[in-house]
């Protein structure tokens, strides 16, 4: 059974009840059916979009302003809002966070409890996942990994082939970049330090 329909300026209205409120509930923008399952408790809310080959499946929720597209991905429990932006190849999953202006594109994951906010971008095949955080202007990209309880913040990069893990802070205009495997664990290291 469908549980919503698409109206003629491309917004969905709710066939039946859910948590996305009464039948008849108007909700966010899609192209096509092909972008929100008819199952799960998966919603696209306010002004939010999903476009192109991307899909919200599951209980996953887009909402306020967000843009999901390209071919994205976002499903489980996960939650991309504000301005947030989610295009490419992009996996959004578990419980993850995207929100605030933040950008995740090209092969990036972010999943499990992770979340990516503010202005942060996290691209190419970037992951962040555990209960790390990228917030403020942060950026991932390259092959990095950011997981465990690390947060990096500020204007700070990880990239290349550079893992960030235990309860490590990067901030500040710090870069991480390759030869740093696996972890910089519970490090607390000086503003615009360079890992090279």
């Amino acid at each position: 059974m469908k549980k919503y329909k698409i109206n003629s300026d491309d917004r969905i209205v709710a066939l039946t009840a859910g948590p996305w409120g009464p039948e008849g509930t108007v909700g966010g923008f899609v192209e096509s059916e092909f972008n929100l399952s008819h199952t799960g408790n998966c919603w696209i809310y306010g002004d939010a979009q999903v476009s192109g080959d991307a899909r919200v499946f599951n209980n996953a929720v887009v909402y306020d302003n967000a843009q999901v597209s390209g071919n994205a991905h976002v499903f489980g429990n996960a939650s991309v809002f504000g301005n947030a932006s989610v295009f490419g190849y992009v996996h959004i999953y578990d419980d993850a966070l995207v929100s605030g202006v933040a950008q995740v594109f090209d092969c990036a994951c972010i999943y499990g409890d992770a979340v990516v906010c503010d202005g942060a971008v996290a691209y190419e095949n970037a992951h962040v996942f555990d209960d790390a955080q990228v917030s403020g202007d942060g950026w991932i990209y390259g092959d990095a990994k950011i997981f465990g309880h690390a947060k990096v913040s500020g204007n700070a990069e990880v990239f290349d082939a550079a893992r960030v893990s235990g309860d490590a802070r990067v901030f500040g205009y710090m870069k991480i970049t390759q030869s740093v495997h696996y972890l910089i664990s519970i490090a607390e290291l000086t503003d615009e330090l360079v890992i090279l």
